[in-house]
């Protein structure tokens, strides 16, 4: 019998703009939320099954309104947050079945991410480059500041910067609480203090001609990160001292980069074109 690698999903939206997922090692079942567009309006889905069926669980009232980001808690899949094109942010703690508003942060959500042990610690990348920190599950918002910028190989950065260093990527350490990554388009930033303080890794030089359009850090070591730039995978498995590049045979970036969290040695990437 041949075996499927691939399976297409029957999804209702036009257009998807997240996904997330929770495996549960004890039941082995996986929950799954996914933004996406319907007949022009933004919804936000859920399927307990995998993704063999899915529920509607949130409608945005304005078409203009586009769901952009979504974050779902590392040890309760019924807590989610929602990040919209308004700059709302919105939060469920049951699963989706009621939502309540948390911060207007005034600028479209791109992209958010939990901390790994500290669950109320939550980052953000905005719009114009603005990283936004929550210290709180989002109730209160640290002073909004510019993305880290270059002054130095080996200097403390300041989250106020200078601004137009274009931001497209945020990733945190999944073993350690505070480490946060960010990839611009002067290269990689890690923060050990909570996205207060910042300094660029080691990268080859040339990189700094490409935006680091995805990033990620191993479940399995902190000192094993991999970016994504131009049509390169770059790979360091001692915590940016150097590098490893791997070419993609593919016209196209790669765009979102995952560890496999059981596997070690797993990576997942899915490449966009800019």
């Amino acid at each position: 019998m041949e075996k499927k690698f691939w399976e297409k999903f029957v999804f209702p939206p036009e257009k998807i703009y997240s996904i997330e997922s929770h495996y549960d090692l004890l039941t082995q079942e996986t929950t799954l939320y996914a933004l996406g567009s319907y007949r022009e309006s933004g919804k936000i889905y859920k399927s307990l099954d995998g993704g063999k069926e899915w529920k509607e669980i949130y409608t945005e009232p304005s078409k203009d309104t586009v769901l952009l980001s979504l974050a779902l808690h590392p040890k309760n899949p019924n807590i989610v947050y929602a990040g919209t094109s308004s700059g709302v942010l919105i939060k469920s703690e049951d699963g989706g079945v009621t939502w309540s508003n948390k911060q207007a942060l005034g600028k479209p959500i791109f992209s958010m991410r939990i901390d790994a042990v500290d669950f109320e610690t939550i980052y953000f990348l905005l719009y114009e480059n603005d990283i936004v920190v929550s210290r709180d599950g989002g109730k209160t918002l640290i002073e909004k500041s510019k993305t880290p910028v270059r002054k130095g190989e080996e200097k403390d950065i300041s989250l106020e910067s200078l601004s137009g260093k274009n931001t497209s990527s945020l990733a945190i350490d999944p073993r350690r609480s505070g480490v946060v990554y960010a990839g611009t388009e002067d290269g990689v930033y890690r923060s050990l203090d909570y996205a207060m303080t910042w300094n660029r890794l080691k990268v080859i030089e040339s990189i700094k001609d490409f935006p680091v359009r995805s990033i990620a850090v191993s479940p399995f070591s902190s000192d094993e990160v991999i970016f994504g730039a131009a049509k390169i995978i770059y790979k360091t498995s001692n915590g940016g001292e150097s590098w490893q590049t791997y070419q993609i045979d593919a016209n196209a970036t790669p765009g979102h980069i995952i560890f496999d969290p059981l596997k070690e040695g797993v990576l997942y990437v899915g490449l966009r074109s800019f």
